[in-house]
Protein backbone atom coordinates (compact mmCIF):
# COMPACT_ATOMS: atom_id res chain seq x y z
CA UNK A 1 0.00 0.00 0.00
CA UNK A 2 1.33 3.42 -0.93
CA UNK A 3 1.06 5.81 2.01
CA UNK A 4 2.44 9.22 2.99
CA UNK A 5 4.44 9.45 6.20
CA UNK A 6 3.95 13.00 7.47
CA UNK A 7 6.97 13.87 9.53
CA UNK A 8 9.95 13.53 7.29
CA UNK A 9 7.31 13.70 4.52
CA UNK A 10 8.00 10.60 2.47
CA UNK A 11 5.85 8.39 0.29
CA UNK A 12 6.52 4.72 0.98
CA UNK A 13 5.22 1.28 0.12
CA UNK A 14 3.92 -0.12 3.40
CA UNK A 15 4.87 -2.54 4.90
CA UNK A 16 7.74 -3.24 2.49
CA UNK A 17 9.57 0.02 3.26
CA UNK A 18 8.92 0.11 7.01
CA UNK A 19 12.37 -1.33 7.79
CA UNK A 20 14.03 1.82 6.35
CA UNK A 21 13.11 3.86 9.44
CA UNK A 22 14.97 1.65 11.94
CA UNK A 23 18.71 1.08 11.66
CA UNK A 24 20.77 -0.77 14.26
CA UNK A 25 17.77 -0.65 16.62
CA UNK A 26 17.52 3.14 16.37
CA UNK A 27 14.95 5.32 14.64
CA UNK A 28 16.54 7.24 11.79
CA UNK A 29 15.70 9.94 9.30
CA UNK A 30 15.70 8.13 5.97
CA UNK A 31 16.68 11.40 4.27
CA UNK A 32 20.08 11.67 5.97
CA UNK A 33 20.64 8.71 8.31
CA UNK A 34 20.66 10.75 11.54
CA UNK A 35 18.64 9.63 14.53
CA UNK A 36 15.11 11.05 14.34
CA UNK A 37 11.78 10.28 15.98
CA UNK A 38 9.38 12.33 13.84
CA UNK A 39 8.10 9.33 11.83
CA UNK A 40 7.49 6.95 14.73
CA UNK A 41 3.86 7.90 15.35
CA UNK A 42 2.46 7.36 11.82
CA UNK A 43 4.51 4.17 11.54
CA UNK A 44 3.04 2.95 14.83
CA UNK A 45 -0.51 3.75 13.67
CA UNK A 46 0.08 1.72 10.51
CA UNK A 47 1.51 -1.21 12.47
CA UNK A 48 -1.40 -1.09 14.90
CA UNK A 49 -3.89 -1.06 12.03
CA UNK A 50 -2.12 -4.09 10.52
CA UNK A 51 -2.08 -5.81 13.94
CA UNK A 52 1.71 -6.10 13.59
CA UNK A 53 2.82 -6.42 17.21
CA UNK A 54 6.40 -7.19 16.24
CA UNK A 55 6.69 -3.89 14.36
CA UNK A 56 5.05 -1.94 17.19
CA UNK A 57 7.52 -3.40 19.69
CA UNK A 58 10.40 -2.69 17.32
CA UNK A 59 9.41 0.96 16.93
CA UNK A 60 9.03 1.59 20.65
CA UNK A 61 12.29 -0.22 21.42
CA UNK A 62 14.09 1.95 18.85
CA UNK A 63 12.50 5.08 20.32
CA UNK A 64 13.76 4.19 23.79
CA UNK A 65 17.21 3.43 22.35
CA UNK A 66 17.33 6.88 20.76
CA UNK A 67 16.77 8.41 24.18
CA UNK A 68 19.00 6.08 26.17
CA UNK A 69 22.38 7.72 25.58
CA UNK A 70 21.16 11.30 25.96
CA UNK A 71 22.74 13.22 28.82
CA UNK A 72 19.97 15.82 28.86
CA UNK A 73 16.99 13.48 29.19
CA UNK A 74 15.53 14.31 25.77
CA UNK A 75 16.04 12.98 22.25
CA UNK A 76 19.05 14.55 20.55
CA UNK A 77 19.50 14.59 16.80
CA UNK A 78 22.60 16.59 15.91
CA UNK A 79 21.87 16.92 12.22
CA UNK A 80 23.09 20.56 12.36
CA UNK A 81 26.27 19.57 14.21
CA UNK A 82 25.44 20.73 17.75
CA UNK A 83 24.03 17.54 19.30
CA UNK A 84 20.87 19.58 19.29
CA UNK A 85 17.27 18.73 20.06
CA UNK A 86 14.60 19.42 17.41
CA UNK A 87 11.28 19.91 19.12
CA UNK A 88 9.04 18.67 16.33
CA UNK A 89 10.90 15.37 16.66
CA UNK A 90 10.49 15.19 20.45
CA UNK A 91 6.83 16.25 20.25
CA UNK A 92 5.99 13.24 18.08
CA UNK A 93 7.89 10.85 20.37
CA UNK A 94 6.04 12.19 23.40
CA UNK A 95 2.67 11.94 21.61
CA UNK A 96 3.22 8.24 20.95
CA UNK A 97 3.56 7.66 24.70
CA UNK A 98 0.63 9.98 25.47
CA UNK A 99 -1.66 7.99 23.19
CA UNK A 100 -0.29 4.63 24.30
CA UNK A 101 0.91 5.06 27.91
CA UNK A 102 1.54 1.33 28.37
CA UNK A 103 4.67 1.73 26.25
CA UNK A 104 6.66 3.62 28.89
CA UNK A 105 6.91 4.33 32.61
CA UNK A 106 4.69 7.30 33.44
CA UNK A 107 7.47 9.19 35.18
CA UNK A 108 9.74 8.94 32.14
CA UNK A 109 6.94 10.32 29.96
CA UNK A 110 6.29 13.25 32.31
CA UNK A 111 10.02 13.92 32.64
CA UNK A 112 10.42 14.12 28.84
CA UNK A 113 7.38 16.38 28.50
CA UNK A 114 8.58 18.77 31.21
CA UNK A 115 12.06 18.83 29.68
CA UNK A 116 10.57 19.52 26.23
CA UNK A 117 8.62 22.59 27.35
CA UNK A 118 11.52 23.93 29.42
CA UNK A 119 13.00 25.18 26.13
CA UNK A 120 11.01 28.40 26.11
CA UNK A 121 11.35 32.06 26.88
CA UNK A 122 9.00 34.73 28.22
CA UNK A 123 7.89 37.26 25.61
CA UNK A 124 5.65 40.35 25.61
CA UNK A 125 2.82 38.31 27.04
CA UNK A 126 3.02 34.59 27.66
CA UNK A 127 5.86 32.34 26.52
CA UNK A 128 7.35 31.17 23.23
CA UNK A 129 8.40 27.56 22.70
CA UNK A 130 11.67 27.25 20.81
CA UNK A 131 12.19 25.48 17.51
CA UNK A 132 15.37 23.72 18.62
CA UNK A 133 17.95 23.75 21.39
CA UNK A 134 20.33 25.76 19.17
CA UNK A 135 18.13 28.82 19.72
CA UNK A 136 17.89 28.17 23.44
CA UNK A 137 21.64 27.61 23.89
CA UNK A 138 22.50 30.62 21.69
CA UNK A 139 24.74 28.53 19.47
CA UNK A 140 26.06 30.07 16.23
CA UNK A 141 23.87 28.29 13.69
CA UNK A 142 21.45 31.19 13.24
CA UNK A 143 22.68 34.73 12.74
CA UNK A 144 21.66 36.83 15.78
CA UNK A 145 18.72 39.07 14.93
CA UNK A 146 19.53 42.73 14.26
CA UNK A 147 16.18 43.93 12.95
CA UNK A 148 13.06 45.35 14.55
CA UNK A 149 11.95 44.11 17.94
CA UNK A 150 9.13 41.58 18.05
CA UNK A 151 7.45 40.14 21.14
CA UNK A 152 10.49 41.28 23.18
CA UNK A 153 12.06 38.01 22.02
CA UNK A 154 15.80 37.47 22.43
CA UNK A 155 18.07 37.91 19.41
CA UNK A 156 18.65 34.16 19.17
CA UNK A 157 14.90 33.38 18.93
CA UNK A 158 13.92 33.11 15.27
CA UNK A 159 10.20 33.05 16.19
CA UNK A 160 9.45 29.97 14.09
CA UNK A 161 5.69 29.63 14.26
CA UNK A 162 5.02 25.96 13.50
CA UNK A 163 7.10 24.57 16.36
CA UNK A 164 5.50 26.85 18.95
CA UNK A 165 2.08 25.64 17.83
CA UNK A 166 3.22 22.01 17.65
CA UNK A 167 4.32 22.08 21.29
CA UNK A 168 0.98 23.60 22.26
CA UNK A 169 -0.79 20.72 20.51
CA UNK A 170 1.31 18.23 22.48
CA UNK A 171 0.38 19.95 25.76
CA UNK A 172 -3.31 19.82 24.84
CA UNK A 173 -3.01 16.11 24.02
CA UNK A 174 -1.39 15.61 27.43
CA UNK A 175 -4.36 17.37 29.02
CA UNK A 176 -6.86 15.19 27.15
CA UNK A 177 -4.99 11.98 28.03
CA UNK A 178 -4.89 12.93 31.74
CA UNK A 179 -1.12 13.10 31.98
CA UNK A 180 -0.92 15.69 34.72
CA UNK A 181 2.00 17.62 36.13
CA UNK A 182 2.34 20.91 37.95
CA UNK A 183 1.51 23.93 35.78
CA UNK A 184 0.22 21.99 32.76
CA UNK A 185 -2.81 24.27 32.45
CA UNK A 186 -0.63 27.30 33.09
CA UNK A 187 1.79 26.28 30.33
CA UNK A 188 -1.11 25.89 27.89
CA UNK A 189 -2.49 29.31 28.76
CA UNK A 190 0.95 30.93 28.60
CA UNK A 191 1.63 29.33 25.22
CA UNK A 192 -1.72 30.51 23.87
CA UNK A 193 -1.02 33.96 25.27
CA UNK A 194 2.27 33.87 23.39
CA UNK A 195 0.38 33.09 20.18
CA UNK A 196 -2.02 35.94 20.94
CA UNK A 197 1.00 38.27 21.31
CA UNK A 198 2.27 36.98 17.96
CA UNK A 199 -0.98 37.94 16.27
CA UNK A 200 -0.97 41.35 17.97
CA UNK A 201 2.61 42.31 17.05
CA UNK A 202 2.99 40.91 13.53
CA UNK A 203 1.54 42.20 10.29
CA UNK A 204 -0.01 41.12 7.03
CA UNK A 205 2.03 42.83 4.30
CA UNK A 206 0.19 45.48 2.26
CA UNK A 207 -0.99 44.59 -1.28
CA UNK A 208 1.76 46.44 -3.18
CA UNK A 209 4.64 44.69 -1.44
CA UNK A 210 2.65 41.44 -1.45
CA UNK A 211 2.31 41.60 -5.21
CA UNK A 212 6.05 42.21 -5.53
CA UNK A 213 6.78 39.24 -3.30
CA UNK A 214 4.27 37.08 -5.17
CA UNK A 215 6.03 37.90 -8.46
CA UNK A 216 9.40 36.55 -7.28
CA UNK A 217 7.77 33.78 -5.26
CA UNK A 218 5.87 32.54 -8.31
CA UNK A 219 9.01 32.40 -10.46
CA UNK A 220 10.78 30.42 -7.76
CA UNK A 221 7.79 28.11 -7.29
CA UNK A 222 7.68 27.33 -11.00
CA UNK A 223 11.43 26.71 -11.07
CA UNK A 224 11.35 24.40 -8.06
CA UNK A 225 8.31 22.61 -9.47
CA UNK A 226 10.05 21.87 -12.75
CA UNK A 227 13.25 20.72 -11.10
CA UNK A 228 15.50 21.04 -14.17
CA UNK A 229 19.09 22.21 -13.68
CA UNK A 230 18.42 25.60 -15.24
CA UNK A 231 15.26 26.05 -13.18
CA UNK A 232 17.01 25.11 -9.93
CA UNK A 233 19.89 27.45 -10.76
CA UNK A 234 17.47 30.32 -11.36
CA UNK A 235 15.76 29.53 -8.07
CA UNK A 236 19.13 29.70 -6.27
CA UNK A 237 19.85 33.07 -7.86
CA UNK A 238 16.45 34.36 -6.74
CA UNK A 239 17.05 33.03 -3.25
CA UNK A 240 20.40 34.79 -3.03
CA UNK A 241 19.35 38.11 -4.55
CA UNK A 242 15.74 38.45 -3.43
CA UNK A 243 14.85 36.18 -0.51
CA UNK A 244 18.16 36.47 1.33
CA UNK A 245 18.63 40.18 0.67
CA UNK A 246 15.61 42.35 -0.17
CA UNK A 247 13.07 40.11 1.58
CA UNK A 248 15.25 39.86 4.67
CA UNK A 249 15.70 43.66 4.52
CA UNK A 250 11.90 43.89 4.56
CA UNK A 251 11.59 41.42 7.44
CA UNK A 252 14.05 43.46 9.48
CA UNK A 253 11.63 46.38 9.31
CA UNK A 254 8.24 44.65 9.30
CA UNK A 255 7.35 41.71 11.52
CA UNK A 256 5.71 39.70 8.73
CA UNK A 257 3.09 37.10 9.62
CA UNK A 258 1.59 36.76 6.16
CA UNK A 259 1.09 38.47 2.81
CA UNK A 260 -2.20 39.90 1.59
CA UNK A 261 -2.65 37.02 -0.90
CA UNK A 262 -2.82 34.61 2.08
CA UNK A 263 0.72 33.24 1.94
CA UNK A 264 1.94 32.48 5.49
CA UNK A 265 5.49 33.04 6.68
CA UNK A 266 7.26 30.21 8.46
CA UNK A 267 9.08 32.56 10.83
CA UNK A 268 9.74 36.20 11.63
CA UNK A 269 13.51 36.34 11.35
CA UNK A 270 14.99 33.90 8.83
CA UNK A 271 15.92 34.63 5.18
CA UNK A 272 14.14 31.55 3.93
CA UNK A 273 12.14 30.51 0.90
CA UNK A 274 10.80 27.32 2.52
CA UNK A 275 7.55 27.37 0.59
CA UNK A 276 6.24 24.03 1.86
CA UNK A 277 6.00 25.49 5.37
CA UNK A 278 3.02 27.53 4.21
CA UNK A 279 0.89 24.39 4.43
CA UNK A 280 2.70 23.23 7.59
CA UNK A 281 1.49 26.40 9.32
CA UNK A 282 -2.07 25.74 8.14
CA UNK A 283 -1.83 22.13 9.29
CA UNK A 284 -0.48 22.98 12.75
CA UNK A 285 -2.99 25.78 13.33
CA UNK A 286 -5.82 23.42 12.37
CA UNK A 287 -4.66 20.78 14.85
CA UNK A 288 -4.33 23.45 17.53
CA UNK A 289 -7.97 24.48 17.05
CA UNK A 290 -9.02 20.83 17.04
CA UNK A 291 -7.35 20.06 20.38
CA UNK A 292 -8.56 23.33 21.90
CA UNK A 293 -12.06 22.21 20.93
CA UNK A 294 -11.56 18.70 22.32
CA UNK A 295 -10.38 20.14 25.65
CA UNK A 296 -12.95 22.97 25.79
CA UNK A 297 -10.07 25.47 26.00
CA UNK A 298 -11.45 28.90 25.16
CA UNK A 299 -9.29 31.76 23.90
CA UNK A 300 -11.50 33.54 21.38
CA UNK A 301 -8.94 36.00 20.02
CA UNK A 302 -6.48 33.20 19.26
CA UNK A 303 -9.23 30.99 17.84
CA UNK A 304 -10.63 33.69 15.53
CA UNK A 305 -7.24 34.85 14.29
CA UNK A 306 -6.16 31.26 13.67
CA UNK A 307 -9.31 30.50 11.66
CA UNK A 308 -8.65 33.64 9.62
CA UNK A 309 -5.04 32.59 8.95
CA UNK A 310 -6.07 29.04 8.01
CA UNK A 311 -8.81 30.12 5.60
CA UNK A 312 -6.67 32.82 3.99
CA UNK A 313 -3.83 30.31 3.67
CA UNK A 314 -6.09 27.73 2.05
CA UNK A 315 -7.52 30.38 -0.29
CA UNK A 316 -3.96 31.06 -1.38
CA UNK A 317 -3.63 27.36 -2.25
CA UNK A 318 -6.97 27.52 -4.05
CA UNK A 319 -6.14 30.68 -6.02
CA UNK A 320 -2.44 30.28 -6.77
CA UNK A 321 -1.75 28.11 -9.77
CA UNK A 322 1.99 28.45 -9.18
CA UNK A 323 1.78 27.22 -5.62
CA UNK A 324 -0.53 24.37 -6.61
CA UNK A 325 1.90 23.40 -9.37
CA UNK A 326 4.78 23.44 -6.90
CA UNK A 327 2.97 21.49 -4.19
CA UNK A 328 1.77 18.89 -6.69
CA UNK A 329 5.31 18.37 -7.95
CA UNK A 330 6.86 17.82 -4.51
CA UNK A 331 3.89 15.82 -3.18
CA UNK A 332 4.54 12.96 -5.58
CA UNK A 333 7.53 11.97 -3.42
CA UNK A 334 6.82 13.82 -0.17
CA UNK A 335 3.03 13.81 0.18
CA UNK A 336 2.80 17.36 1.59
CA UNK A 337 -0.62 17.88 0.01
CA UNK A 338 -2.04 15.68 2.79
CA UNK A 339 -1.43 18.54 5.23
CA UNK A 340 -4.03 20.54 3.33
CA UNK A 341 -6.45 17.60 3.29
CA UNK A 342 -6.16 16.98 7.04
CA UNK A 343 -6.68 20.70 7.68
CA UNK A 344 -9.88 20.75 5.62
CA UNK A 345 -11.19 17.66 7.43
CA UNK A 346 -10.61 19.40 10.77
CA UNK A 347 -12.36 22.55 9.54
CA UNK A 348 -15.40 20.45 8.62
CA UNK A 349 -15.34 18.92 12.09
CA UNK A 350 -15.29 22.46 13.54
CA UNK A 351 -18.32 23.41 11.45
CA UNK A 352 -16.49 25.45 8.81
CA UNK A 353 -17.75 24.17 5.45
CA UNK A 354 -17.47 26.09 2.19
CA UNK A 355 -17.85 24.91 -1.39
CA UNK A 356 -14.37 26.01 -2.44
CA UNK A 357 -12.88 23.84 0.33
CA UNK A 358 -14.56 20.83 -1.28
CA UNK A 359 -13.04 21.75 -4.65
CA UNK A 360 -9.61 22.21 -3.08
CA UNK A 361 -9.77 18.88 -1.23
CA UNK A 362 -10.78 16.89 -4.29
CA UNK A 363 -8.04 18.53 -6.37
CA UNK A 364 -5.25 18.05 -3.83
CA UNK A 365 -6.37 14.50 -2.98
CA UNK A 366 -5.05 13.38 -6.37
CA UNK A 367 -1.51 14.64 -5.73
CA UNK A 368 -0.19 11.90 -3.42
CA UNK A 369 -1.08 8.72 -1.54
CA UNK A 370 -3.04 9.36 1.67
CA UNK A 371 -1.48 10.05 5.06
CA UNK A 372 -2.42 8.17 8.22
CA UNK A 373 -4.71 11.09 9.08
CA UNK A 374 -6.61 10.79 5.81
CA UNK A 375 -6.81 7.02 6.31
CA UNK A 376 -8.56 7.72 9.62
CA UNK A 377 -5.71 6.22 11.68
CA UNK A 378 -3.96 9.28 13.13
CA UNK A 379 -5.27 10.19 16.59
CA UNK A 380 -3.54 13.59 16.32
CA UNK A 381 -6.10 14.46 13.65
CA UNK A 382 -9.17 12.51 14.78
CA UNK A 383 -8.86 12.45 18.59
CA UNK A 384 -8.95 9.50 20.96
CA UNK A 385 -11.17 6.73 19.65
CA UNK A 386 -13.87 5.00 21.69
CA UNK A 387 -14.18 1.22 21.98
CA UNK A 388 -17.14 1.26 19.59
CA UNK A 389 -15.34 3.16 16.84
CA UNK A 390 -16.06 2.09 13.29
CA UNK A 391 -13.44 0.01 11.53
CA UNK A 392 -12.79 1.62 8.17
CA UNK A 393 -11.92 -0.65 5.27
CA UNK A 394 -9.79 1.46 2.95
CA UNK A 395 -11.18 2.03 -0.53
CA UNK A 396 -8.83 3.79 -2.91
CA UNK A 397 -9.97 7.40 -3.20
CA UNK A 398 -12.57 7.13 -0.42
CA UNK A 399 -11.59 8.69 2.91
CA UNK A 400 -13.25 8.37 6.28
CA UNK A 401 -12.25 10.05 9.55
CA UNK A 402 -14.33 9.32 12.63
CA UNK A 403 -14.17 11.85 15.44
CA UNK A 404 -14.91 10.97 19.07
CA UNK A 405 -18.11 13.03 19.26
CA UNK A 406 -19.86 10.99 16.56
CA UNK A 407 -19.03 13.25 13.65
CA UNK A 408 -17.70 11.49 10.57
CA UNK A 409 -15.80 13.30 7.86
CA UNK A 410 -15.93 11.56 4.51
CA UNK A 411 -14.46 12.35 1.11
CA UNK A 412 -15.40 10.38 -1.97
CA UNK A 413 -12.83 11.15 -4.61
CA UNK A 414 -14.14 8.46 -6.98
CA UNK A 415 -16.55 8.61 -9.90
CA UNK A 416 -19.14 6.42 -8.18
CA UNK A 417 -21.23 6.69 -5.04
CA UNK A 418 -20.03 5.00 -1.85
CA UNK A 419 -21.82 4.31 1.41
CA UNK A 420 -20.82 3.57 4.99
CA UNK A 421 -22.48 1.14 7.38
CA UNK A 422 -23.90 3.29 10.18
CA UNK A 423 -23.07 1.00 13.14
CA UNK A 424 -25.96 -1.35 12.75
CA UNK A 425 -28.60 1.34 12.29
CA UNK A 426 -31.05 0.59 9.50
CA UNK A 427 -29.61 3.20 7.22
CA UNK A 428 -26.29 3.99 5.63
CA UNK A 429 -24.28 7.14 5.14
CA UNK A 430 -24.50 7.89 1.43
CA UNK A 431 -21.38 9.55 0.03
CA UNK A 432 -21.96 10.82 -3.52
CA UNK A 433 -19.18 10.66 -6.10
CA UNK A 434 -16.66 13.51 -6.16
CA UNK A 435 -17.78 15.20 -2.97
CA UNK A 436 -16.91 15.59 0.69
CA UNK A 437 -19.11 16.02 3.72
CA UNK A 438 -19.64 15.65 7.46
CA UNK A 439 -22.11 13.23 9.01
CA UNK A 440 -23.35 13.68 12.58
CA UNK A 441 -24.84 10.81 14.54
CA UNK A 442 -27.32 13.17 16.16
CA UNK A 443 -28.89 13.82 12.75
CA UNK A 444 -30.42 10.36 12.82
Amino acid sequence: MKVTILGSCTVIDYPNDAYLFVKNDHLVDIRNGFQMEMDVLPLYFLALNANDQLQMDRLNHALINNLQNSEIGLWQCGVWGYEEVHFRFTSIAIRLWLFYPHLVEKQKLISCLIKHISYQEPISEGVWFFHDSIEYNKEPFYAPWNGSSCLKASENNMLILNTHIDTLVTLLIAKETNVEFDELDKQIQQGLLGLYSFYQETKVVAPFLSRLDAFFRNISLLCLGRGSRISLLLSKVLNRLYFSKFRLFLKRRINIRAFSDGYLERDIRLPSNNFEYHVVNIWDLSKLLFWMNINDVIFEDVYDKSVESILNGLKYCFNSRCYTYYLKSISQKKGNSNEVLESIAILYYLGIQESWLETLYLQYRRFAPPSCGILGLDLSVSGIKTENSRIHVNIDGFDLIEFPNGRIFWANNTDYDNSVDNKGVNNRIICPANSIGLHEESSN
